[in-house]
């Protein structure tokens, strides 16, 4: 707006031509390659998009330019011998980043990814093997559904064990006390045998004592009288 205002204050037949685009198209030529506009993100085509409806076209580079002189005249920004050198720096900054940016960042792109998928590689192992486990216990899900019936059926196994291991020692108490009730019962049966066969031997001992030699003589006569008596025929 203030560059049209400059215009027309200098050549007044200019107003025409200011309200005219500055660029024509011609229609006979064609465009060979596609057209390609830069997104609305970048700060530029924003600034630009914001300024030219109000400014116009050279608006912009007139309020920069403005802006510059003022910052100059007022000596906020002053110049000297390492202003050139920084010009000349910043130039060379942005010519290399324009020139080689784009291959510097796809070889360091390149080699964060290279990085990356070495370092996730193990991960990304682990999450299939993981995988693979899950849909296998998937299918062996049907089978582990009777890990209860399996579980009773442990249960009843041991408890037969143990009911059967019961009757063992139980029939080893039974035969051990037998065995020891008949060592006691033959132990009292010798003991009385024993008694007796003194007895009797004591009592032999005393009636043989006890019988006198007459006695012994009538006895015997006694004896053979009825041994003869038995051997006479009737």
């Amino acid at each position: 707006m203030t560059s049209r205002l400059f215009l027309s204050r200098i050549c007044p037949y200019s107003r025409a031509f200011i309200n005219k685009p500055l660029f024509r198209c011609s229609t006979t030529t064609s465009v060979t390659g596609p057209i390609t506009d830069e997104p609305d993100t970048v700060p530029k085509r924003s600034i630009q998009k914001f300024l030219e409806p109000r400014l116009g076209v050279t608006g912009t580079w007139t309020l920069g330019l403005g802006i510059l002189t003022t910052l100059i005249s007022k000596e906020y920004l002053i110049l000297h011998a390492e202003t050139i050198v920084a010009v000349v720096d910043f130039t060379i900054i942005v010519v290399l980043y324009r020139k080689f940016g784009t291959p510097i960042a796809n070889y360091l792109d390149a080699q964060i990814k290279e990085v990356r998928d070495l370092l996730y590689k193990e991960r990304d192992d682990r999450v299939v093997s993981l995988e693979d486990k899950i849909t296998a216990e998937g299918k062996t899900e049907d089978t582990l559904s009777v890990r209860h019936d399996l579980y009773e059926l442990e249960k009843e196994t041991n408890l037969l064990a143990l009911q059967v291991e019961f009757l063992k020692r139980q029939e080893t108490v039974n035969k051990e006390v037998k065995n020891r009730l008949e060592y006691q019962l033959h132990l009292e049966r010798f003991q009385r045998r024993f008694e007796q066969d003194l007895l009797v031997d004591w009592l032999n001992k005393q009636v043989v004592s006890a019988i006198t030699p007459e006695q012994e003589r009538t006895t015997v006569t006694q004896c053979i009288s009825t041994l003869k008596s038995i051997a006479t025929p009737v």
